[in-house]
């Protein structure tokens, strides 16, 4: 992993995407401002995919029309599913901005306080997975590191 992926989130959740990364998204390119979508797969780990992306896929189409259905159910006592409740924040709309050394990507309020991004508590790893911009807080990649070597080279 390049250092140049570890970069630092300011409070309000802004983080500079590297332009070689992005460019490697086929995608992320030209002037701007581009639209996209931060598709979270755990709170700790997000992708950013394409208007095409979203439209491509009948997996993510879904979960758009779902997050958003706000259906009452039961009686005051019936609670739903906990990721039922959040699943709307689950995929949101995201604008990219260029500047000199890369895009502006600001992250959703929630995953900012759920990262608990504070002065020198501020980093995030920015990197490519099948193809996709993604951005992990640090104790995902905390967690993909700890996984010993031998497992993964079998």
């Amino acid at each position: 992993m390049k250092d140049t992926w570890l970069r630092s989130v300011d409070p309000s959740g802004r983080v500079l995407l590297p332009s070689d990364l992005c460019d490697a998204s086929g995608w992320i390119s030209g002037e701007g401002p581009l639209q996209g979508w931060l598709l979270m797969h755990t709170y700790r780990r997000l992708r950013l995919l394409s208007a095409h992306d979203v439209e491509a896929s009948s997996e993510v189409l879904r979960l758009k029309e779902i997050g958003g259905v706000q259906e009452q159910k039961g009686g005051p006592l019936d609670f739903e599913e906990p990721g039922s409740v959040v699943l709307a924040g689950r995929i949101l709309e995201r604008q990219l901005a260029r500047s000199t050394s890369g895009w502006r990507l600001t992250l959703p309020r929630n995953v900012v306080e759920l990262w608990e991004i504070r002065p020198g508590n501020n980093s995030a790893a920015v990197l490519i997975s099948g193809g996709y911009v993604e951005i992990w807080s640090i104790d995902a990649l905390r967690d993909a590191y700890s996984v010993p070597l031998r497992d993964l080279i079998r």
